[in-house]
């Protein structure tokens, strides 16, 4: 699956999956589509696998891209929700910050995502606020945190105020902040993850 972002100069932002390991790629070009990046992996750190049909970008007006996807750290058992930003994704080592919107001890889901008509768990969404914040929309279904039926849940990350990036060690995760890893050095920033449930009803 793949999905497509464009920003207000004409780049293209691609993001799409790979049947040979099922997690998500960016490629970028700047001329229309003649040349383009070479292919970048922009999984958050231990996310081995994604719901390809999940898969979704956007840009905002100042340049940041966000992804958003459902993915698992354990190879399909269990699924949670997540978020990625980039403020230089065109650049050859872009910084990238990744994070589950939801509890991991909480998965969204458990199991194959499906494929029934009625019941499927595709289409997931990014968008930007007029701040410049990404918010995403996800499925949450067939686990303890939503027991009684199919959920939406809605979250963005949220940058720390005042806070610049810095060496640190990890810290205990806390109900409503993680620390995003950085993909390329041990630098962590803190997060502020807010989700709200939204009712999904299939008619």
């Amino acid at each position: 699956m793949t999905s497509l972002a464009i920003d207000r100069l004409g780049r293209l932002y691609v993001a799409y999956t790979r049947d040979a390991d099922n997690l998500p790629y960016l490629i970028t070009s700047s001329d229309a589509g003649r040349h383009w990046s070479a292919p970048e992996m922009v999984a958050a750190p231990r996310v081995n696998r994604i719901d390809p049909r999940t898969l979704a970008v956007a840009v905002a007006p100042t340049g940041r891209l966000a992804l958003a996807y459902s993915g698992s750290y354990d190879g399909g058992r269990t699924w949670d929700a997540f978020l990625a930003t980039s403020d230089d994704p065109l650049a050859p080592n872009a910084t990238w910050w990744s994070s589950a919107v939801n509890d991991p001890s909480q998965p969204l889901q458990t199991g194959s995502p499906s494929s029934l008509y009625g019941d499927r768990d595709w289409f997931g969404t990014v968008q930007f606020d007029r701040a410049a914040t990404p918010w995403a929309g996800f499925h949450c279904v067939r686990t303890p945190r939503c027991p009684s039926g199919r959920f939406g849940l809605v979250g963005h990350l949220g940058f720390s105020p005042g806070t610049p990036p810095r060496r640190t060690r990890p810290a205990r995760r806390h109900r409503h902040h993680r620390r995003a890893h950085h993909r390329r050095a041990a630098r962590r920033h803190r997060l502020s993850l807010h989700s709200a449930p939204v009712t999904v009803s299939s008619g």
